[in-house]
């Protein structure tokens, strides 16, 4: 799992030459092109016809108190077109997941969330089980991240990171 940052194009490649290797869950950050599609990535999955509704529970935030949120879902099946500079990888099948915030409060920046994964789509209750792992992975990462970061800083005064290496859940399938 991991946030915008992660949304790598070879991650996703290197994942597709490994079927039953790790499987992903990554927020979309790059509005890529799609294969057999005039729009990106962004409005191709805007386009597809809502699902139906799931109701999330947001956890305070800074200046945001904790809230339910209305998300309507969209999914599909797309084949991204790998980005111009890297025209030697392979277009890519994946599955994305359009999380999107109605009847946001007032004052309140809507929720949308643009999720890829490796694993399969195929239902509602997929998507819905995907938009679930999403913010309950964030909630997770920031804690871990806050709680080696104050271990380190205890032992060596600062952390400098180097390099990194996903973490993949072994009970996906």
């Amino acid at each position: 799992m991991g946030d915008r940052e992660a949304d790598i194009y070879e991650l996703f490649a290197q994942a597709a030459l490994e079927p039953a290797g790790p499987k992903l869950l990554i927020r979309a950050q790059h509005d890529r092109q799609v294969q057999d599609e005039q729009a990106r990535l962004f409005e191709a999955i805007q386009r597809q016809p809502i699902a139906g509704y799931q109701i999330v529970k947001l956890p305070r935030q800074k200046n945001r108190p904790a809230r339910e949120a209305k998300l309507a879902i969209r999914f599909a099946a797309l084949t991204l077109c790998a980005p111009q500079d890297k025209a030697h990888l392979s277009a890519l099948e994946i599955w994305t997941v359009l999380a999107k915030e109605e009847d946001t409060p007032e004052g309140v920046e809507p929720i949308e969330w643009r999720l890829l994964t490796t694993l399969a789509v195929q239902s509602f209750e997929q998507a819905c089980e995907k938009v679930a792992w999403y913010p309950s992975a964030g909630v997770s990462r920031c804690f871990i991240a806050r709680s080696k970061a104050a271990a380190a800083s205890k032992i060596a005064g600062s952390v400098t990171v180097t390099g990194w290496r996903p973490a993949w859940p072994s009970t996906w399938s």
